[in-house]
């Protein structure tokens, strides 16, 4: 955490101006670390000033900045909800913030409100409010209901005019890749990349693909996925991420 997160000068500036930091050295204070169940470290928590612990992290996570600033959101997030409690836009609005605190339960229960006061779609975001929520579906494990509200967006779509069929694709690859299913995901993402080569996910994708192939010992493959996304999407995060995935393959082929 100090190496790669605390020494950011962004992170530091902005936890600095929106919390009261304290670190406990669990070794030193076993009373405080017992008092807060802590099983492992680093472990970051996050409390309102009445104690009531708003957010838990352990472990060193890529999204600990997101997740943190989203907690900022919060205050201004419900202020908007209290004023505006049949407004889509804001209701949406709610449920991304709470989806990336984990909030799931919150964040499902705004868009089926959001759902139920629109059912003429008068705010245009139907098909918005449906890829949302079966996208926390899936974030909560609920794979049948979020294909059931998935294929609520295919009904109203079915050419991708919005956009969201392909946000929904990928995110069934991800799915995929995060529960480690590598042989499924190198086809579902072989997929994604023929169907849709004007996503925004494709970057992200390819390197996926490339990930995908490693672990399946196809490195030569993996190799190729991922130079060929460095040189043709060079600028992006994803193109970062095969550069570091390159260096790893080339360890493991001298070993």
């Amino acid at each position: 955490m100090d190496t790669d997160t605390y020494s950011n000068a962004d992170i530091a500036k902005y936890l600095n101006e929106t919390f009261v930091n304290i670190r406990i050295d669990t070794d030193k204070d076993p009373d405080t670390a017992k008092k807060f169940k802590v099983r492992a470290i680093p472990d970051t928590r996050f409390l309102d000033s009445g104690g009531k612990e708003l957010l838990r992290i352990i472990g060193h996570r890529a999204e600990f900045f997101d997740q943190v600033k989203s907690l900022g959101e919060i205050a201004a997030v419900e202020l908007s909800v209290k004023n505006n409690p049949k407004n889509v836009p804001t209701l949406i609005a709610a449920s991304i913030v709470y989806l990336k605190l984990g909030r799931i339960d919150e964040a499902g229960a705004l868009l089926e409100t959001a759902i139920d006061n629109d059912r003429d779609n008068a705010s245009g975001k139907r098909e918005e409010l449906f890829y949302r929520l079966g996208l926390v579906n899936m974030k909560a494990g609920n794979d049948a209901k979020a294909e059931a509200a998935w294929a609520e967006v295919g009904k109203m779509d079915p050419e991708n005019k919005k956009g969201y069929i392909d946000d929904l694709q990928f995110d069934r690859c991800l799915k995929q890749t995060d529960e480690e299913d590598y042989h499924g995901a190198e086809r579902s993402l072989g997929d994604f990349l023929k169907r849709y080569p004007d996503s925004e996910h494709v970057p992200e994708a390819r390197y996926l693909l490339g990930m995908s192939q490693f672990f399946m010992e196809k490195r030569e493959d993996a190799v190729s996925t991922w130079k060929d996304l460095i040189r043709e999407k060079p600028d992006t995060d994803a193109a970062k991420k095969a550069e570091k995935g390159l260096k790893f393959a080339e360890k493991k082929t001298k070993k």
